[in-house]
């Protein structure tokens, strides 16, 4: 009886423990290979998310993304969801007509890769329906991974502004794409020509609505209350965490609706809403999220079993996207060498990719087999790596802050603001706006 105010035993740790102690991980490998490999933090983030996936956190995980409504599908969007809503808030479309050159290079290095990734697999067999999502899901280009190594390099020049502009334009090709191949799937599968023609329109449209509907609440708060003060970082989270929970109680695309109320917010707002310093922490702490839970998530038998398929697809990838990009440098007004430097800055794949992914395995489970190995396999590479890549070819393009290009455990000359207070938050790198640029020149957007 006098033990009964004991705990039982064994002790049995909540899940929760244990994603809290792979938070304090990540954060520290985060800042070390930051400060002293000069990696970005994303590497170290993932890296913690790995081992704790491998020593056992990766099931309970997997189990709550497979079902598109658990706590960790719901932090997952809700983190992805901030940042395509603040790229497609930096992306100035108004240059896209001011210089067409750098549309059609988005067209086509975005149909080269979906072209080149097709053939890859079917010449290895690859049945037709996996064949056509593998390559479009391929055309992504991780825009949280983008926009973390910017941020935190403090990247500014053509390479990087192309580089966002063709990260966002990517995510809308990706998912249409995926929406428009989900009509097929319905055809081919299940053999209903109504669910295959209704539910990519369903999606499209109910998603550019949404997104439309966003963008009118934001501007509306924005011009009705006081949303630059402390208490804006409240309304801006909970405005996008309870788009995300509608959008998918009402099974829209949340990715796209996001990214598509960002484009709208910039297009009829003039100029990028910069987001209130007391945001940081919070957007800090939600990529921080983003990036634990998918490195947890990796299934280790996926790697084994896609692994070699996910390499060569990987290279035919970053072939296809410098081939395209480098072939219009100088129409679309850079030089070889930039061409060169933002199609391989194109390669990593990561949260939309990760969405798409778990979002059709919802709805076609018959395609997990072959689907989860190839590209949950390409995603769990790209994610250790792609940063790393996307860090050197902004140091090589002398875009990046100068003083964060020191060797290895060198002590970086500080200068204000703090590294960490910025890049915690892309929306908090200001810039001039300059006008439109006209096809030809090199004027950033």
């Amino acid at each position: 009886m006098f033990q009964s105010f004991l705990p039982a035993w064994p002790l049995v740790p909540p899940p929760l423990l244990w994603l809290a102690l792979t938070l304090v991980a990540a954060a520290v490998l985060g800042e070390f290979v930051f400060h002293r490999l000069r990696l970005p933090r994303i590497t170290g983030y993932v890296l913690a998310g790995l081992v704790a996936g491998s020593l056992g956190g990766g099931d309970i995980v997997r189990a709550t993304l497979a079902t598109g409504t658990g706590w960790a599908s719901i932090l997952v969007e809700l983190a992805l969801g901030v940042l395509l809503f603040e790229l497609g808030n930096r992306v100035n479309l108004r240059w896209l007509q001011a210089n067409p050159w750098l549309l059609a290079t988005s067209l086509l290095e975005a149909l080269l890769t979906f072209g080149v990734v097709y053939l890859v697999l079917s010449l290895a067999g690859v049945s037709f329906d996996e064949a056509l999502l593998v390559a479009a899901i391929s055309i992504a280009t991780a825009p949280a991974i983008v926009m973390r190594v910017v941020a935190e390099a403090r990247s500014q020049g053509q390479v990087t502004d192309r580089l966002l502009m063709l990260a966002a334009l990517n995510s809308i090709y990706t998912v249409l794409a995926v929406q428009l191949i989900i009509g097929w799937l319905h055809q081919s599968y299940r053999g209903d020509l109504m669910s295959a023609v209704l539910h990519p329109l369903y999606l499209t449209a109910g998603g550019v609505l949404a997104g439309a509907l966003i963008a009118w609440l934001m501007r509306a708060l924005r011009s009705r209350l006081m949303l630059d003060d402390e208490h804006a970082g409240a309304v801006l989270i909970g405005l996008v965490l309870s788009a995300v929970l509608v959008l998918k109680l009402l099974k829209l695309p949340v990715l796209l609706t996001l990214l598509v109320a960002g484009l709208l917010v910039r297009r009829f707002g003039g100029r990028p809403y910069v987001w209130p310093r007391g945001l940081n922490a919070i957007t800090g702490l939600l990529v921080l999220l983003l990036f634990v839970l998918t490195g947890v998530s990796v299934d280790f038998s996926h790697l084994w079993a896609g692994g070699l398929m996910a390499i060569g697809l990987i290279a035919a990838r970053l072939l296809a996207k410098t081939a395209a990009v480098c072939a219009l440098a100088r129409p679309s007004g850079v030089s070889l060498r930039q061409g060169l430097a933002l199609g391989i800055a194109l390669t990593p794949m990561s949260g939309v990719a990760f969405v798409l992914t778990y979002d059709l395995l919802a709805v076609f489970p018959e395609l997990a087999p072959r689907l989860a190995a190839t590209v949950l396999a390409m995603i769990a590479i790209l994610e250790l790596f792609g940063p790393i890549v996307v860090r050197w070819v902004l140091d090589w393009s002398d875009e990046t802050a100068e003083h964060l290009r020191a060797g290895p455990g060198a002590t970086p000359t500080p200068t204000p603001p703090p590294v960490g207070a910025r890049a915690a938050a892309p929306a908090t790198v200001e810039r001039k706006e300059p006008a439109p640029e006209a096809a030809g020149t090199q004027r950033n957007p």
